[in-house]
């Protein structure tokens, strides 16, 4: 139950922004501004009543090669089977800023 609790209090940052291009990721004293292009890829974990984001870096930050954070579920139950809405956009976009990088 530890490890459990501290896996998903702890890793969870405090505040995440969208400012368009990037990520304001803020936990405890450190905010780090995540620009969409250096996300590797992000997992999503749900339950009845929220959604973990787990985002992974290309190159580690001052918070590390991954943070997570959670959403808030406005589905119930059916979030079980589909996806959040906020994590589909987020990884279009990512895929997208990565389209723009490479040309």
């Amino acid at each position: 139950v530890y490890y459990n609790l501290k896996y998903t209090l702890y890793a969870t940052a405090d505040e995440v922004d969208d400012v368009g291009d990037a990520l304001m990721v803020r936990k405890g004293e450190k905010t780090v501004r995540v620009p969409l292009s250096q996300i590797a890829y992000v997992v999503t974990r749900a339950s009845r009543s929220w959604t973990r984001l787990k985002v992974v870096l290309r190159e580690p930050c001052a918070l590390g090669d991954e943070f997570t954070f959670m959403l808030p579920d406005h589905y119930g139950f059916i979030s079980l089977f589909r996806e959040h809405p906020t994590a589909v956009n987020l990884r279009e976009r990512i895929e997208a800023a990565k389209a723009d990088k490479r040309t």
